[in-house]
């Protein structure tokens, strides 16, 4: 009983962070949602809420009870850098100067991982620079940013397009 009240609120705590702001909202097909200190618009009305937390912070939103059709943040723990700066990884990483960098393996297999098969490239708006790789097919498409403190943060979907991406990041850009 208590694991059920104790998710319930959590739960009902977590739509009122993501609905935050629909009010004003002038398209209400879309909510406000806040990930790492920066305002998301994304599809309204996600069937699940979940946020993990632990080191990676994940939220996620799924618009489908069958597997797949969701939207996710996280903090990209993992991507390994080489010790590059993170902006300077992704620029090199986009513009295929890996061979010129001291982190060419780290680059050499994240666009092995990322950039294969998908368009790239950057959206860069006030004070917020993010790197897109958006795949054609049902392949998830990720955008990658860095935020204040140096921490690469990750947005991903397997069904939003570049142009749902774009919306998304519309206080930014």
């Amino acid at each position: 009983m208590t694991r059920t009240l104790t998710f319930s609120v959590v739960m009902l705590f977590l739509t009122a962070c993501a609905t935050l702001d629909t009010g004003r909202n002038k398209d209400s097909s879309y909510m406000n949602v806040m990930y790492s200190g920066l305002m998301f618009k994304i599809p309204a009305e996600p069937l699940v809420v979940a946020f993990l937390g632990g080191e990676s912070d994940i939220l996620t939103f799924e618009y489908s009870k069958e597997p797949g059709k969701y939207i996710g943040y996280t903090t990209d723990h993992d991507l390994t850098t080489g010790g590059c700066d993170p902006a300077i990884f992704f620029q090199k990483a986009l513009s295929g100067e890996a061979s010129k960098s001291d982190c060419n393996g780290e680059i050499t297999s994240f666009n092995q991982v990322f950039s294969r098969g998908r368009e790239t490239g950057t959206w860069s708006g006030t004070n917020q620079t993010f790197y897109y790789f958006i795949s054609s097919g049902k392949r998830s498409s990720f955008v990658f940013f860095v935020s204040d403190d140096g921490t690469i943060k990750k947005m991903e979907s397997d069904f939003l397009k570049k142009s749902d991406f774009r919306k998304s990041l519309s206080n930014y850009l």
